[in-house]
């Protein structure tokens, strides 16, 4: 941490979700970047998560905090008694308007599954992320694989993602056969 500081003298350390490593030292890495406006963001929850070590002093001592919604806004002003103007509400990208209007719409489970050639009559299970090292989508394929051996008659499975590992991902998919598997 002195190293990166030396190099880089960062006006800004922006934290977001943080690990028990991270709040247990922020202390000494507030100490280190003693110059650096230090940024909170690993609150997601009101009542369990990161936003359980907001009564740390080390945390109490950041310049600024996002909140992800008011509720975790009023829990930062009201339980943890952070200043108003230190926080910010930065609402997620997710638009939950599309997501209402999609439940409500008429779409059946089997036209859904007609659209993305599922078979409605069995279970399925979802792989949605970046096909990269860091999400380990090979890992998710060789699980799809072993289980798929005792029960292929009842679940398929579905992969929503792009990234460095598309060539991996079909490769895989084709030596193991398991096409009508993965969609």
């Amino acid at each position: 941490l002195f190293e990166l500081n030396k190099i880089f003298h960062p006006q800004l350390l922006w934290f977001c979700n943080n690990s028990p490593w991270l709040e247990k030292n922020l202390g000494k890495i507030q100490t280190v970047f003693k110059d650096s406006a230090i940024v909170m963001q690993d609150a997601y929850d009101t009542k369990i998560g990161w936003i359980e070590y907001y009564n740390s002093p080390d945390i109490q001592n950041a310049d600024r905090y996002i909140a992800v919604t008011e509720l975790i806004k009023n829990t930062f002003i009201k339980k943890y008694k952070l200043p108003e103007s230190k926080i910010d509400v930065i609402y997620s990208v997710i638009d939950d308007c599309r997501i209402k209007e999609v439940k409500n719409n008429s779409v059946s489970y089997e036209k859904l599954c007609q659209k993305y050639s599922l078979d409605p009559s069995k279970e399925h299970y979802a792989y949605v992320a970046r096909l990269t090292e860091q999400k380990d989508p090979l890992r998710f394929l060789q699980l799809a694989y072993d289980i798929s051996k005792k029960l292929s008659d009842e679940i398929q499975f579905v992969m929503v993602g792009d990234g460095i590992f598309r060539e991996e991902v079909d490769s895989f998919i084709q030596k193991k056969h398991i096409t009508n598997l993965i969609q």
